[in-house]
């Protein structure tokens, strides 16, 4: 399904949406073996993720300190008679803590993910694009959906094709 954002409505109709495709990847193809080495590098540093391991490493140890530390305090409570005022305090202050550890927890986890679909996202556009030897003299709907993430018209004589490593080329 091509995804197209047309911004000047006028000119909607006399837009052939395929041939500004075909010229944008053509320009790809001709700007091919800078595009490959540029993507490596932001692939190698956009969806590079040690540090973030690093922190959820640390966060899944607090977690597991503070759960600990729940369930100590909830079995002495139930093992001795203590003041319930502290024992509630105590007991919201680390639930209280484990929750935001768990929270800050999930967004890290959210963000590795999202850096494994993109680097997988970018390794896919680098294949289909190191597999593309020739220009191209008509629509393709497998590079259509391989590459492109979006078509921008403004007008028609502003036409931009987005791909989907980031690469935006506005055809004439």
């Amino acid at each position: 399904m091509m995804k197209v954002k047309v911004i000047d409505e006028e000119h909607e109709k006399d837009l052939e949406i395929k041939d500004y495709f075909v010229k944008a990847v053509n320009q790809l193809i001709m700007e091919k073996a800078e595009i490959l080495d540029n993507l490596q590098l932001i692939r190698t540093t956009l969806c590079d993720k040690a540090d973030l391991i690093k922190q959820k490493e640390a966060l899944e140890e607090e977690i597991n300190v503070t759960v600990e530390m729940t369930q100590n305090i909830v079995a002495e409570n139930a093992r001795m008679a203590q003041n319930q005022d502290e024992y509630n305090k105590k007991y919201s202050s680390l639930v209280e803590r484990y929750n935001k550890l768990k929270e800050e927890y999930d967004s890290i986890c959210s963000t590795i993910s999202d850096k494994d679909a993109k680097y997988e996202q970018i390794g896919r556009f680098i294949k289909v694009l190191k597999g593309q030897q020739e220009l191209i003299t008509e629509f393709d709907e497998s590079l259509w959906s391989s590459l492109t993430e979006k078509i921008v018209v403004k007008s028609k004589e502003e036409v931009t094709v987005v791909f989907k490593d980031g690469t935006e080329i506005t055809v004439e």
